[in-house]
């Protein structure tokens, strides 16, 4: 039976897929920002989490159709695979935005 998948592959968006993995650090920067330390901390983290899987998500499953040459199995593994990197690089980039958006902040305070 043939693989009714080959040769089907998406094409790779580099915006859509970077677009998703700098969302969640963009989004702490500017949550800091615009609701101060205190109140700006709490929402960071909880974009720097929810958005770092959602992120992982988006972007494994994104490169992983992209993949024509693979089979099945290999897209499952690739996607796998990048889910537990893209949301980790999301994540260490979301402390990054942390960073910068407290720094920021303090420097308009004064």
């Amino acid at each position: 039976m043939g693989h009714p998948a080959r040769g089907s592959g998406s094409r790779f968006r580099p915006g859509l897929f970077f677009g998703f993995l700098f969302g969640p650090p963009l989004l702490t920067a500017v949550g800091i920002l615009l609701l101060g330390s205190d109140m700006g901390l709490a929402a960071a983290m909880i974009i720097a989490i929810g958005g770092s899987l959602v992120a992982g998500i988006v972007c494994a499953i994104h490169f992983a159709s992209c993949q024509s040459s693979l089979s099945t199995g290999g897209r499952v593994g690739v996607g796998i695979a990048l889910f537990f990197g893209c949301a980790a690089v999301s994540f260490a980039l979301s402390f990054g935005g942390c960073l910068l958006g407290a720094g920021l902040s303090d420097a308009f305070r004064h």
